[in-house]
């Protein structure tokens, strides 16, 4: 497939699925939960220090009739709006984000397995301490057990295009993304 900008060929072609090997896909499941004060995601994660509600896969529609995705966080106890961090990137939205190598090597197996711990993937995991952070962040975002407890609503949606949202990727390398076929 090709797309034309101005008289310019661009290349342009098919992602591969939210769960093609490695990507750490937590599957497509809309869904409200609220996560109490204290809940961890996995024993050595950052705790919530506030009661936070979790909607996951929330539909954003566009001028275009395209749907967009994201998982919200907010103060459970918040009486009515508040300010929102809205990160855009293609890396998946919670705790998700394809390898940066063909295949796992075996010592992080079980890391992995249990979970889909991204500090493992860089060396000495950037001197970020596992329980600094809550495991539900989004690949260079805010992480939302820290902004929910300033009154912060954060919005990690799937760029356009991503995982599961749809439409075109036109911005990044389709051999590294995900799209789901719409």
């Amino acid at each position: 497939m090709s797309l034309k900008v101005g008289n310019i060929d661009v290349l342009f072609g098919p992602l591969s699925p939210p769960e093609a090997e490695h990507s750490f896909y937590n599957g497509f499941n809309p869904s409200t939960q609220t996560l109490p004060a204290g809940h961890k995601r996995y024993p050595r994660s950052r705790a919530f220090s506030v009661a936070t509600t979790y909607e996951r896969d929330v539909e954003i529609p566009m001028r275009d009739g395209k749907i967009l995705r994201a998982d919200v966080f907010r103060p459970a106890d918040a009486s009515g709006p508040v300010p929102a961090l809205l990160p855009w990137s293609p890396y998946g939205k919670t705790g998700t984000g394809k390898l940066p190598w063909p295949a796992a090597p075996r010592q992080f197996a079980d890391w992995y397995a249990s979970g889909g711990a991204r500090l493992e993937m860089v060396p000495a995991h950037i001197g970020i301490p596992f329980d600094w952070l809550s495991d539900y962040e989004k690949f260079e975002a805010p992480d939302p057990a820290d902004w929910t407890a300033r009154g912060y609503a954060v919005v990690n949606i799937d760029a356009r295009g991503s995982w599961d949202s749809e439409g075109d990727m036109r911005s990044h390398s389709y051999n590294l993304l995900h799209k789901r076929s719409v």
